[in-house]
């Protein structure tokens, strides 16, 4: 009971974090990614023909194939609360408090303390990483695989042999149809098995271990296939598929692994976020030091015996942290903070584990925690709201609603028929791939993207409209142009 308490207490404080440190974001419009994802769960949704299973229909082959956390995070959202932006970041940041809540119940799990565990949930939402994660909604392909992820870890390390081979499983699939970082979980879980002294290990869990492997393996094999053979078919327009791919192109080094290492331990642990804005080589060397640091704890576990079962906890959670980006560790040109959020949890266990194998008291290990947490993030959120990610966020949403507000004016206008746009990615991922006319506006009016608009004659119903019209950021004013539902 005590620790089911501490973890109500994790989502309760944690909302009231999560509003303090981003509650603008409340009043956004919708972003980037958010638009296709838009019009797909649009299109399902007026489909009388559509069941459940419609959301499993690849939309851009298998490159990005996430339909959980895409079109079934959309779908539902839309069928719950209609068009209006805020319910959809609404709920992408409560997910993250459920998932702090489900931090929590782990640490409270592993440590034996419900104080440990509200300290490491609440430490896990000043993850710096987990910032554009909780403003934007299409980010659910990150906090969705982390939420299968933690149920997952809670259910593997139950003393009940019927809920670790009943749900376990069923938890990775919703991970891996969530994301392809949740092609790491079953490492996950051997480590768990292997460093974690109260996990079972008998026959059951080995062979559902195995089958869990396998399945790991296969996915991650045909992913790889499938970026070297597949993708041509689904892009066959090869500047379409360079844009797809960028950023996508491993470079398998040494010097980059711990790079990378370096500069997301920065994005995972609020105090360190000073690391980000670091030189490669400075970056380099807190990889360096990072892994010597984890390889002590493990020769800590595996030589003492007294602390062994604390050792083996922070061991499991700083291997934890770096198995977790290993789909995106060898990707120097596909950084992002968000990346750090499956594995983030175990920084907290490394810290609060070692903490317990070197005598700490638990209880002052957990408030120093979560104090120095706590002012990091006080001291870094500034300078994660004035990031790139977040200055990209604030324009493209205002460029996007600026966009739509204008074509749902002129559509008020019963003799317009069409409206042509200038030619750009947001035109492209708002008109084209979004069809914001029907997803959003519900309107049958046409919006023509064109490359070169000065070329495009003028006739009756048509409007050529070069740029929008003017609006300052008003979320209160959605409610007069933006139609709720869609009939």
């Amino acid at each position: 009971m005590r620790v089911l308490s501490a973890a109500v207490a994790t989502l309760v404080l944690g909302n009231g974090l999560l509003y303090w440190s981003y509650g603008d974001c409340l009043s956004a419009f919708f972003h980037f990614d958010d638009f296709w994802v838009l019009g797909r769960a649009a299109q399902i949704a007026s489909d009388e023909r559509a069941s459940f299973l419609s959301i499993f229909a690849p939309v851009h082959g298998f490159l990005l194939y996430r339909p959980l956390s895409t079109i079934g995070y959309f779908l539902g959202i839309r069928l719950a609360f209609g068009n209006d932006p805020f319910w959809y970041h609404l709920v992408q940041m409560a997910l993250q408090s459920v998932n702090a809540s489900l931090v929590c119940l782990l640490a409270a799990r592993l440590l034996r303390s419900p104080i440990v565990g509200l300290a490491a949930g609440l430490t896990y939402l000043t993850t710096p990483g987990l910032a554009i994660a909780s403003c934007w909604p299409a980010l659910c392909t990150v906090t969705a695989p982390t939420l299968f992820g933690l149920l997952a870890l809670i259910s593997w390390t139950s003393p009940s042999p019927v809920i670790r081979m009943t749900l376990t499983p069923w938890w990775f699939a919703g991970a891996l149809a969530s994301s392809e970082h949740g092609v790491v979980l079953p490492l996950v879980l051997f480590l768990a098995t292997v460093l974690i002294r109260s996990a079972a290990r008998g026959r059951a869990e080995i062979a559902t271990l195995g089958l869990l492997c396998t399945l790991s393996a296969a996915y991650a094999g045909y992913k790889i296939y499938y970026l070297r053979f597949g993708v041509v078919s689904d892009f066959p327009d090869p500047i379409v598929r360079a844009v797809m791919l960028q950023g996508y192109t491993p470079e398998f080094s040494l010097a980059v692994f711990l790079r990378g290492i370096g500069t997301y331990v920065g994005y995972a642990f609020s105090p360190a976020l000073f690391l980000v804005q670091q030189t490669a080589f400075t970056k380099m060397w807190v990889g360096v030091g990072l892994l010597v640091a984890l390889a002590t704890t493990v020769v800590a576990f595996l030589r003492t015996q007294k602390r062994k079962a604390h050792f083996g906890i922070a061991a499991f959670g700083g291997a934890w942290f770096v198995v977790s980006l290993l789909p995106v560790i060898f990707l120097p040109q596909h950084v992002a903070s968000y990346y750090v959020a499956m594995g983030a949890p175990g920084i907290s266990l490394w810290i609060l584990g070692g903490a317990s194998g070197l005598r700490v008291p638990r209880r002052k290990a957990a408030a120093m925690l979560l104090g120095i947490s706590l002012v990091g993030h006080w001291q870094g959120r500034n300078i994660i709201l004035e990031s790139d990610e977040f200055q990209f966020f604030r324009n493209f949403t205002h460029a996007a609603e600026r966009w739509i507000r204008s074509v749902a004016e002129l559509q008020l206008h019963s003799h317009v028929t069409e409206v042509v746009v200038p030619d750009s990615y947001l035109a492209q991922l708002v008109f084209v791939q979004g069809e914001v006319t029907k997803s959003l506006l519900c309107s049958p009016i046409q919006v023509r993207v064109a490359r070169d608009i000065d070329h495009i004659p003028e006739q009756p119903g048509r409007v050529i409209l070069r740029e929008p019209f003017w609006y300052p950021r008003d979320p209160q004013a959605r409610s007069r142009w933006l139609p709720r539902r869609c009939p």
